[in-house]
């Protein structure tokens, strides 16, 4: 797709589908569509905002609403172009919601989100640090180092190590070492599914989140990728009819009591390093939930990547085998109620495909 150097690029018929799969040019270059989500998960026909990678390598918030591309300044986030100008990198960019930055490849990595959304993130990492403080051996996030509410951003020292994904991928790793690398984290699971919460419900910090709001997470992305277009329609018709039936399983099944989660755990949010061990990135989204949902996203996760990278397929299943050696062995309690493992596994497995429909 290519337009002038002044003009938004207009995008025809699919236009989602497209900007996907060609990218667009704009602004004097051609950009990656790296990744899209629905301007409105409420409402599926509002547009799109698209994170773009230029030819130069910048990284960019966009917008896609009727045919068009717009390279906005984004209002929702005023700090951003000044720390673009004072020559901070921008890693990521969602329009309206939050950006990842980093100046000179060195030094905190800067999230930064509206106000609001920090002063929330802010409170839910001392609410994880005070619940952890009792339990070192889980794996926490990255140091804070810095934090302004009212310009919105909160800093974060860096943590040593590579992705889990990429340990996994590399042929270098080992079998034995990918089953204890899921060791660990299936001990992780059980050492959080052990913290208490608050006895008072009023002094609870975290949020619940039940059987029933995974339900209406699933069906608003699935929505979402379903009316999208970048899916094909049997493509289509096959999430429709797995989403369909997960839903309802999920809408059936009696609540347990909660264990602390992370609520985003999976293959990219846990760095692997020799000395330091690991770390687990991003409790942004942390609430007491299901016992099962992180196993089942993780698993999830890790199917994903034996499907997409079939040369890491053996380690990836040898790190699955590592953290239901765990799981099922007694320390969680997933133990007694595999078949609720089972559902969270592929409830979070019909919500990933639906979500990485919106990437390339």
């Amino acid at each position: 797709m290519t337009t002038d150097d002044m003009a938004p690029a207009h995008l025809v018929a699919e236009d989602l589908a497209r900007a996907l799969a060609d990218g667009v040019r704009t602004a004097g270059q051609h950009w990656r569509v790296t990744r899209a989500w629905p301007a409105d998960l409420a409402d599926p026909t509002a547009g799109y905002v698209l994170e773009l990678v230029g030819e130069d390598g910048r990284v960019r918030g966009a917008a896609l609403a009727d045919g068009c591309v717009d390279l906005r300044a984004d209002e929702a986030l005023p700090a951003l172009a000044p720390l673009v100008e004072e020559g901070w990198t921008v890693l990521g960019h969602r329009l309206g919601k939050r950006a990842v930055l980093r100046r000179d490849n060195t030094g905190p990595y800067r999230k930064l989100a509206t106000p609001k959304a920090t002063k929330r993130a802010s409170a839910r990492a001392d609410a994880i640090a005070r619940r952890l403080a009792d339990a070192p051996e889980i794996p926490g996030p990255p140091v804070r180092v810095g934090l302004e509410i009212q310009r919105g951003y909160l800093d974060l020292a860096p943590a040593a190590g590579r992705s889990l994904r990429a340990v996994l991928a590399d042929p270098a790793t080992r079998l034995t070492d990918a089953e204890l690398l899921g060791w660990r984290l299936g001990m992780m699971l059980a050492r959080l599914a052990r913290i208490r919460r608050a006895s008072d419900p009023a002094a609870e910090e975290l949020p619940s989140h039940g059987l029933a709001d995974e339900a209406d997470v699933v069906e608003r992305w699935v929505t979402a990728a379903c009316l999208a277009t970048p899916l094909s329609a049997p493509a289509a018709t096959r999430l429709r009819a797995d989403a369909d039936e997960v839903i309802a399983a999920l809408r059936a099944t009696r609540e347990v009591p909660g264990v602390l989660c992370h609520r985003d755990l999976h293959d990219g949010q846990v760095l692997v390093a020799a000395e330091q061990g690991l770390t687990v990135l991003d409790w942004d989204t942390a609430a007491w939930a299901d016992p099962c949902l992180d196993a089942g996203n993780l698993l999830a996760h890790l199917d994903l990547l034996a499907e997409q990278q079939p040369a890491a397929a053996a380690r990836s299943a040898a790190a699955i085998d590592g953290v239901l050696a765990v799981l099922l062995a007694g320390h969680h309690p997933a133990a007694s109620d595999p078949a609720r493992l089972a559902l969270w596994r592929t409830a979070s497995r019909v919500r990933i495909t639906a979500v990485h429909a919106f990437r390339r």
